[in-house]
């Protein structure tokens, strides 16, 4: 569902500064780092998209079933726990 909610809602909404901006820093060889509190069902797609290979975002824990529980994983990427986790 997540990937049919960015094909369909998020994909076109990505402008083309941001691409650009980018590309610019990946020109400089710098570390492009997603860091968000979004889950990953909303953070990877964008990711993938723009050729980001680090992600920091929120994920839910699988069950042995392979279900989703309701939990996050953690640490949390919120607020003070995102900051932690751009500085790790």
């Amino acid at each position: 569902i997540g990937r049919e909610v960015f094909e369909g809602a998020v994909r076109s909404r990505i402008r083309p500064s941001i691409r650009s901006l980018v590309e610019a820093h990946r020109r400089m060889g710098h570390t492009i780092v997603i860091a968000t509190s979004a889950t990953s069902f909303q953070a990877e797609p964008i990711a993938e998209t723009l050729g980001i290979e680090h992600v920091l975002c929120n994920r839910m824990f699988v069950d042995e079933k392979g279900l989703l529980s309701g939990r996050f994983v953690d640490p949390l990427i919120w607020g003070d726990g995102k900051a932690r986790a751009v500085e790790a």
